[in-house]
């Protein structure tokens, strides 16, 4: 459980935030997002927390004025902070620097018409979609953008292996922001993108797609087959469709999928990417770009 702040620290640090948001010491967007991957370590939240922080990531989501939630995100050790960059106004939540528990950063876009929710749940072990999710997240149009902000993989004190995976944890934050979405947004898109080794694949199929693409059923959706159509302009390598052209990496079990689909929602999106198509995306923005159009698209 969060660690629960004194009213007169809440009030003082609600104080320093409103200047720095609205003046010229607010931090650039890039630097929020590197320092809340560091020094963290995951810690499981508790289920009230979890449900404190949907009912707030709904709030966000319906457009509430962000600065009546700063001391309620403050009780759960998150700093809710204006940012300008790029000329574009961002509100981004993102822990203290004394509660890195792993719970995650988050970035809204309040001037945005858009209806997609952008995810990045293992920016770290999927190497490069953290930063390509950012990059696309700052160039295009998307309503928000959710980002994990400790190792998927951590060895405790004997040794044993501990996984923390926010694309199928029912009880974290991200779970909060889909169930939130879901409701907000009954007729949005939720866009994960992932990354997958070609050496560890269990089909000819997989091991020679350069993406995977998919909407974590057994049904090829129509949205899917459009994004396919658009990709695969970008690319040489194949741009396959789960379960029609690919038997594996369909996101079947992932947990925002789960989500969506117990709210009546159809709009879940998975995006698995061979390295070599990361690395070229984490270096090349001209190909960033239109890879990056091609999924704002895809809401229309």
């Amino acid at each position: 459980m969060a660690k629960r702040l004194p009213c007169s620290l809440t009030l003082s640090c609600i104080v320093v935030l409103l200047s720095l948001s609205s003046g010229q010491c607010a931090m650039k967007l890039k630097s929020i997002w590197q320092d809340a991957q560091r020094g963290g370590e995951y810690t499981v939240p508790s289920s009230r927390d979890v449900s404190e922080a949907e009912e707030l990531f709904t709030r966000l989501l319906n457009r509430e004025r962000p600065e009546t939630l700063l001391d309620e995100w403050l009780k759960l050790g998150f700093i809710l902070e204006k940012v300008l960059f790029k000329e574009k106004r961002y509100w981004v939540l993102h822990e203290r620097p004394d509660q890195k528990l792993g719970r995650g950063l988050y970035i809204f876009s309040p001037d945005s018409n858009s209806k997609s929710l952008l995810m990045a749940p293992h920016g770290q072990k999927d190497v490069g979609t953290g930063y390509i999710t950012f990059r696309i997240f700052q160039d295009n149009d998307f309503a928000a953008a959710a980002f994990n902000t400790v190792p998927r993989y951590r060895d405790d004190t004997d040794g044993v292996r501990l996984e923390y995976d926010l694309g199928k944890l029912p009880n974290s934050y991200f779970a909060a922001l889909s169930r939130a979405f879901a409701t907000t947004f009954p007729h949005g898109k939720v866009l994960q993108l992932h990354g997958f080794a070609v050496d560890k694949r269990s089909s000819s199929e997989g091991a020679e797609a350069g993406l995977i693409l998919s909407g974590g059923t057994e049904t090829v959706r129509q949205d899917i087959l459009v994004l396919q159509e658009c990709l695969q302009q970008l690319f040489s390598e194949k741009v396959l469709v789960y379960p029609r052209d690919v038997r594996e990496l369909g996101g079947t079990t992932n947990i925002t999928g789960k989500i969506l689909r117990h709210a009546g929602h159809n709009g879940f999106v998975h995006v698995e990417m061979n390295r070599e198509i990361r690395d070229r995306l984490r270096k090349n923005r001209s190909l960033r770009q239109p890879f990056g159009s091609c999924l704002e698209k895809i809401q229309d």
